[in-house]
C-alpha cells in the first residue's frame, strides 16, 4: 500500500559506516521518519519513506537501512513480487532482486520521471508518474510510455482484482487494463470523487480510497461505484489494506478505521495515531503497519490499538538541540521533543501535551522550558515533563523561531515579529516597532538589572538592533552581504559571531559592524554556531567544521558522518558536541577529539554525496555541489517537475573528490526544477526552485 500525494520534498540518507575511534557517532535515535508505504517479500518488510528505504526481518518491530545501492531519496512507490522489489522514487525507478538486501537504479526510458506508484507481477511493472505511466516487460530494464488510452495526469495510485489492473489518478478517476497493461479504460461510474489515492480487494470487491470522497466500492470488477464510508469522519482517505476478511481504512486527519462487514459500516480504531495522518497500510502476517508522519506504527489486534514500531528508523530531520542539566533535548519533524540522559545511548519522547508539529527551538531557564515551532510557543514548568500552549497575545498565526531569556524578561521572535513575556512565557505583548515580519534568530548583546538589553534580531536579509528592550529596532547590518538570513549568533570573548546562509561574519563592537570570515571555510549555507566557550564549531550544508583561534582558521571535521553531513544544528553538553542533521537524526564527537586537532588534513570523501544547491531559492544562478568518493563517469542532470530533461551540467570522467558547477537558468521559466547525479549505479536527487 502507498500514500500518494503531490510530496516533492527529497532528503539524503546514506548508509551508515562502523562506528570507530576519533570520528562522528550516531547516536541510538530519536527514531522516525515520514513513512509512505510497504511492500513485503516472505519474512522481509520495507518501508518507503522521505529518507529513502528501510528495511525489517522480524516483521517491522526494528528497522536498517539496505546495505548498498539505496537511492537515497523519497520513496513513495513499493511494489513486490517473489523476491523481487521495486521502489518508485524522486526521479526513476529502483529495484532489489534479493528481497532488498541491494538496490540498483533500474529506470532505462523513464528516468527523470517523479514516480509515485508502482506495480509488478510475474510478466511486467508498471510505474505511475506525473503524466500517466510507464510500463516494462524485462523486469526495469527498459520502460516505455503506457499509451493505450490511459490518463494523462499525475498516476498516483495501483491495485488489481482478477484479471484487471486498476491505476488511480490524481483527476482522472479509475482506469482498467484487462490486458496486462497494454491498453486502458476509464472506470468512473458512481465514483464520488477521482483523485484516487489507494485500492484493495476483499473477495469479488473492489474498493477505492479517494482524497474528498472517502471508500468506494465496486462489485463488477470497476463498472460501477458506489459508497462505501459510512461511519469515517475523515473524506480523505490515503490508504487501503484487506486482512484476514477484515477492512482498513488510513485517513488524513482521523487515524484508522476498520471494517468487518465487507465495507457496510466502519469504526475508529480506539487509538488515533498521533497526528492522525496515515499514507500507507501494509502487513506482516496478522499484523498490521501503519506509516505516518512521525515513522511505523503497528497493530497486533486487528487495527483496534496501535504502538510505534520504528526502532533504528533513524531518518529523523532534528532542527534544534537543547543541552540542559536533565540531559539533551532534541527538537524534530512532527515528532516533537525528545530526551537523551545517557549521551545518546537512548532517546524518550518529551512532548505530554503537545500537538505534534515541526520544532525549529528549544530554550531553557531552571525548570521553565519553551519550544518553538510551526505550531507556535509551548511551555513547561516541569523541566519538559509535560507542556502546553503558551500563544496568548500573538497576532494571529505565529510559528516561533528563537526564544533569549533578560532581566527584562523573555523575547521571542517569529512570523509575526518580536514578543516579549514578563510571566514566564504565560502571556506575550509585542515588543516595539521598526520591525519586518518573519524574524528568526535573537540574541542578547548585554544586559542589565535596569531591564534594558541589547538585542539582536535576524530577518530574511538583515539584522535589527534595540538597546532599549525592544522599544525601538534599526538595521545593523553593516558591513553583512545583502539579503543574507542569519540562522545563528554566538559569542566568545568580545567577538559575536553571524552564521548565514551566505557565509560567517564576526562583530567586534556589539553588532553595530560585521567582517567576513573565510579562513579555510567554504563560501556559503551555515545554519548553526556553538561554542564550548574557547572552540568555535560550525555547521552548515557541507558538513562540520572548527577554529581553535577564535575564528580565523577553520577545518573540517566530518570523519565518521555519512559523507557530506548537512548539519542543522549544534550544541555543547558536557564532554560531548551535539549535531543535528537533516534526515539522519542526533550524531555525538567527544570534544577533546575535535579541539586536539592540528592543521586542515585534505579528506578524500568516504561517500557519494550531493548538496542542496546555493541560494536556493535562486535567480538566474545556481551553485550545486557534490563529492564522489573514486574517479568515474558522473552525469548531473536538470528536470522540470513533469519530469523532462532541460540540461546536463555535468557527463564526464571526474576525479574522486569535491566537484561544483554553476547553473544559469536565465532562459528557463520559474517554478520547481530537480537536478540528479548519477555515478556508476549510484543515483541523487534533489529538488531546487527558481524564482521570477
Amino acid at each position: 500500500m502507498n500514500r500518494t500525494r503531490y510530496h516533492l520534498l527529497v532528503a539524503s540518507l546514506l548508509a551508515i559506516p562502523p562506528v570507530a575511534a576519533a570520528q562522528w557517532q550516531q547516536t541510538n535515535g530519536p527514531f522516525g521518519a515520514t513513512v509512505y508505504g510497504f511492500a513485503t517479500s516472505g519474512a522481509n518488510v520495507a518501508a518507503g519513506s522521505d529518507a529513502g528505504i528501510f528495511l525489517s526481518s522480524d516483521g517491522g518491530s526494528t528497522w536498517s537501512a539496505p546495505a548498498t545501492g539505496n537511492l537515497r531519496g523519497e520513496i513513495q512507490g513499493l511494489a513486490s513480487f517473489g523476491s523481487t522489489f521495486y521502489a518508485g522514487a524522486s526521479l526513476g525507478v529502483i529495484k532489489s532482486t534479493d528481497a532488498g538486501a541491494t538496490w540498483a537504479v533500474a529506470d532505462s526510458g523513464l528516468a527523470g520521471k517523479y514516480v509515485y506508484a508502482v506495480y509488478a507481477n510475474a510478466s511486467r511493472a508498471i510505474a505511475g508518474v506525473t503524466s500517466g505511466a510507464y510500463i516494462s516487460t524485462n523486469g526495469g530494464t527498459i520502460w516505455s510510455k503506457v499509451a493505450g488510452g490511459m490518463a494523462t495526469s499525475a498516476c498516483i495510485s495501483f491495485g488489481g482484482i482478477g484479471p484487471y489492473i486498476f491505476a488511480g489518478f490524481s483527476a482522472d478517476g479509475v482506469y482498467r487494463s484487462s490486458d496486462n497493461g497494454a491498453t486502458w479504460s476509464a472506470k468512473n461510474t458512481g465514483l464520488a470523487n477521482t483523485d484516487i489515492g489507494d485500492f484493495t480487494s476483499l473477495g469479488p470487491l473492489l474498493f477505492a480510497a479517494s482524497f474528498g470522497g472517502g471508500v468506494s466500492v465496486s462489485a463488477d470488477s470497476g463498472n460501477h461505484w458506489t459508497s462505501s464510508s459510512s461511519g469515517i469522519t475523515d473524506n480523505i482517505v490515503e490508504s487501503l489494506l484487506s486482512l484476514n476478511g477484515m477492512l482498513y481504512a488510513g485517513t488524513e486527519f482521523a487515524g484508522v478505521f476498520f471494517s468487518s462487514d465487507s465495507g457496510k459500516t466502519w469504526n475508529p480504531s480506539s487509538d488515533l495515531i498521533p497526528i492522525g495522518e496515515v499514507y500507507g497500510l501494509g502487513q506482516s502476517g496478522t499484523n498490521i503497519l501503519a506509516g505516518a508522519h512521525p515513522g511505523v506504527y503497528m497493530s497486533t489486534d486487528q487495527g483496534m490499538h496501535w504502538n510505534e514500531s520504528d526502532t533504528n528508523l533513524k531518518g529523523m530531520q532534528i532542527a534544534s538541540l537543547l543541552p540542559a542539566a536533565t540531559g539533551v533535548f532534541a527538537g524534530g519533524l512532527y515528532n516533537n521533543v525528545y530526551r537523551s540522559t545517557d549521551n545518546g545511548g537512548t532517546w524518550s519522547r518529551f512532548s505530554n501535551g503537545m500537538v505534534p508539529h515541526m520544532t525549529n527551538t528549544l530554550a531553557a531557564n531552571g525548570q521553565l522550558f519553551l519550544e518553538g515551532g510551526d505550531g507556535g510557543a509551548y511551555r513547561s514548568t516541569d523541566g519538559g515533563v509535560t507542556w502546553g500552549a503558551a500563544n496568548t497575545g500573538f497576532a494571529g498565526y505565529n510559528p516561533v523561531f528563537s526564544y533569549v531569556f533578560t532581566s527584562k524578561g523573555i523575547y521571542s521572535s517569529g512570523n509575526t515579529g518580536v514578543y516579549l513575556s514578563s510571566d514566564s512565557a504565560a502571556t506575550w505583548s509585542p515588543a516595539g516597532t521598526g520591525l519586518p515580519n518573519y524574524l528568526f534568530s535573537l540574541f542578547v548583546v548585554s544586559d542589565s538589572a535596569a531591564g534594558q538589553p541589547k538585542l539582536l534580531v535576524s530577518s530574511y536579509d538583515t539584522i535589527f538592533a534595540t538597546t532599549n528592550g525592544g522599544s525601538t529596532w534599526t538595521p545593523s547590518n553593516s558591513g553583512m552581504p545583502a539579503h543574507a538570513r542569519v540562522m545563528n549568533f554566538v559569542r566568545l570573548g568580545n567577538r559575536i559571531f553571524a552564521a548565514h546562509d551566505q557565509g560567517l561574519h564576526v562583530s567586534t563592537n556589539g553588532g553595530s559592524s560585521w567582517s567576513a570570515v573565510s579562513g579555510g571555510l567554504p563560501g556559503s549555507g551555515f545554519n548553526s554556531i556553538a561554542t564550548d566557550g574557547s572552540a568555535l564549531f560550525l555547521g552548515s550544508w557541507t558538513g562540520f567544521f572548527v577554529s581553535t583561534d577564535q575564528g580565523v582558521s577553520w577545518h573540517a571535521q566530518n570523519t565518521g558522518t555519512v559523507g557530506t553531513p548537512d548539519v542543522l544544528c549544534l550544541a555543547v553538553q558536557g564532554s560531548y558536541l551535539y549535531a543535528g542533521l537533516a534526515g539522519t537524526g542526533v550524531w555525538k564527537r567527544p570534544l577533546s577529539q575535535i579541539t586536539s586537532v592540528g592543521a586542515p588534513v585534505a579528506q578524500v570523501p568516504r561517500s557519494f554525496t550531493l548538496d542542496q544547491n546555493y541560494p536556493n531559492p535562486f535567480n538566474p544562478t545556481t551553485t550545486i555541489s557534490f563529492s564522489v568518493p573514486q574517479s568515474g563517469q558522473v552525469t548531473l542532470t536538470i528536470f522540470n517537475i513533469l519530469g523532462a530533461e532541460v540540461a546536463t551540467l555535468v557527463n564526464g570522467t571526474l576525479a574522486a573528490g569535491r566537484h561544483s558547477v554553476v547553473w544559469n537558468a536565465s532562459s528557463y521559466s520559474s517554478g520547481v526544477y530537480f537536478y540528479r547525479i548519477r555515478a556508476g549505479s549510484d543515483v541523487l536527487v534533489k529538488k531546487m526552485v527558481l524564482l521570477e
